[in-house]
């Protein structure tokens, strides 16, 4: 992240990368002093026609102020969000963060080749979600070294980098050994991704869940994509549903930086708030990814278990979890 000291001594320009969503890799750049405009059709600054959750007209306005850059929802029907929360004003976007609207997730990026060398460069955001992550539990505080570490690794690896390398040549051809077992990590953090979304939406939404149309590939997306349920269709609890997506949110941070070791807390959390009887009790009529809910329900126990056994009352799933455990923890240590 960029110091603010920086700024005001560079000449600015800045460019919106779309980084998830139908029009992944379009990307528009802003002159200092310029107010931008996004939406659907072709009128606006930087148009993504291929998005049908962005507004026709003026979804967003951007704005470069102060050598800032401000994002402001424009009456949309979807909102923007920035940092997980549906913005009502115009919001400040730090360089390098994001904002989301529609189905997209959109970078913001300092373009500017002006800024003195010995200024200092902040790395705030890392280290903001290892102090977060020291706060909230003493034994993940106790193995802070191996939480810098996982964060190390983690940080220059971009997402769609792994997304694919897990599609084109698969886990187990690549060489670099860090990356291998981050991949592994990452790859089970998409199967929660994807049964967790399912099972929030068919506990709180009255509706049918083919608008489930593709896995989010980043929390503040997941909270974005919910955030579309809330508003079209009539919710049992909208503070349930905010709660799981604040826990779903930890957890994919604690599992890239900590690996196995805060997988275990996430769980016990999520666990009660579920209320598996609500979905083993049902008769099965309804449908998740087209199988039978409670089917849906038994692969994501399976999914868990492998992590946490002491979920299931299972001895045999839970002796088969227990090897998977440890095969889990060797591939996260070196030799």
């Amino acid at each position: 992240m960029i110091t603010q000291d920086a700024l005001n001594q560079s000449a600015l320009q800045v460019r919106l990368d779309v980084i998830d969503g139908p029009m992944t890799g379009q990307s528009f750049t802003i002159d200092k002093k310029m107010t931008v405009t996004i939406g659907r059709l072709p009128e606006n600054d930087f148009c993504l026609p291929d998005d049908h959750g962005i507004s026709r007209k003026k979804h967003t306005c951007i704005t470069i102020e102060d050598k800032r850059c401000f994002v402001e929802d424009m009456g949309s029907t979807y909102g923007t969000w920035v940092n997980g929360d549906k913005i009502t004003q115009k919001t400040l976007v730090e360089f390098g963060g994001v904002f989301v609207i529609g189905s997209s997730t959109i970078k913001v990026t300092l373009l500017s080749t002006e800024i003195p060398e010995k200024l200092p460069v902040s790395i705030d955001l890392n280290k903001q979600q290892i102090e977060q992550l020291q706060k909230e539990n003493a034994k993940l505080r106790q193995d802070i070294e191996k939480l810098q570490k996982g964060m190390s690794i983690a940080q220059p690896i971009d997402r769609n980098i792994l997304e694919y390398l897990l599609e084109k040549d698969g886990i187990e051809t690549i060489d670099n050994y860090e990356l291998r077992v981050l991949c592994n990590i990452y790859q089970f953090a998409l199967k929660i991704e994807e049964f967790t979304i399912a099972l929030v939406c068919s506990l709180t939404i009255k509706a049918d869940l083919s608008g489930i149309w593709k896995l989010p590939s980043h929390p503040m997306r997941l909270k974005a994509l919910i955030a579309q349920f809330l508003e079209k269709n009539n919710i049992e609890s909208a503070e349930k549903i905010n709660r799981y997506l604040k826990d779903l949110n930890n957890w994919l941070i604690s599992v890239v930086t900590g690996y196995e070791e805060a997988v275990p807390l996430w769980f016990n959390d999520l666990w009660k708030k579920i209320a598996p009887e609500k979905i083993e009790n049902i008769s099965g009529k309804k449908k998740l990814f087209g199988l039978p809910e409670a089917a849906a329900w038994n692969q994501y126990k399976e999914l868990v278990s492998e992590l946490h056994p002491e979920l299931t009352q299972d001895k045999i799933r839970e002796i088969s979890a227990k090897v998977a455990k440890e095969w889990f923890k060797n591939l996260s240590q070196k030799g």
